[in-house]
């Protein structure tokens, strides 16, 4: 009787985790195809230059994620500077302001998230929030513990109205949704919650729990 439940157990795990990984291949994708706009964006108002600089420095960014696509877990540190290189990219294109907000206790190599959580909700703050305000839009992500011992927090804020006209339902954050819901199933005792908070733009909180 405790074999089979371990059995059942274990194959359990294995299907949450190739559902995982089915997700994330096809966030890898739309991460693509959402660069290669911005990159004809640059081209098409004739900033050649930037274009060049852009489709370089992503094509480096691509091959990490594509190198970490396997996993279903990157350190803090690595996808902080994934996001940061990302964030970088996308100003060539909006010229929008950024501030990036580490807490010093936090222990970035040995803390794991999921791989490329981040992007399609930075993605979606740039898009429909800042892209719009050109110098006026301001980004900030803030990397925290949280209230309850043994959280993070991590927060993305935008100063406009990212989550209006149904920007909410966008692919990239039903992929966030559905992996969240699989790692918090594959992960019981360290659930990830997501919060909206509309109030003089927008705020999104990632809270893991338990994951520090």
């Amino acid at each position: 009787m405790l074999k089979r439940r371990i059995r059942a157990s274990k194959e359990k795990q294995t299907e949450i985790e190739q559902s995982l990984r089915r997700v994330q291949a096809q966030l890898n994708p739309h991460f693509t195809f959402n660069a290669l706009s911005s990159i004809q964006g640059l081209i098409n108002t004739n900033q050649i230059n930037d274009a060049n600089y852009y489709l370089h420095e992503f094509s480096a960014l691509l091959r990490q994620t594509l190198n970490r696509s396997q996993y279903i877990f990157n350190t803090l540190d690595k996808e902080i500077e994934m996001m940061n290189t990302y964030i970088g990219l996308e100003q060539l294109r909006f010229s929008f302001l950024s501030d990036i907000q580490i807490s010093k206790t936090l222990n970035l190599r040995d803390i794991e998230i999921p791989t490329l959580i981040l992007q399609p909700l930075i993605e979606n703050a740039i898009k429909h929030g800042v892209s719009v305000l050109g110098d006026k839009g301001q980004l900030q992500i803030s990397y925290k513990e949280g209230q309850q011992p043994g959280a993070l927090v991590i927060i993305i804020r935008d100063n406009g109205n990212s989550f209006d006209d149904g920007a909410a339902y966008g692919y990239g954050l039903k992929l966030t949704l559905e992996r969240i819901a699989a790692i918090n199933k594959l992960k019981r005792e360290k659930a990830i919650s997501l919060e909206f908070n509309k109030y003089a733009g927008t705020a999104i909180s990632l809270i893991f729990n338990n994951w520090i």
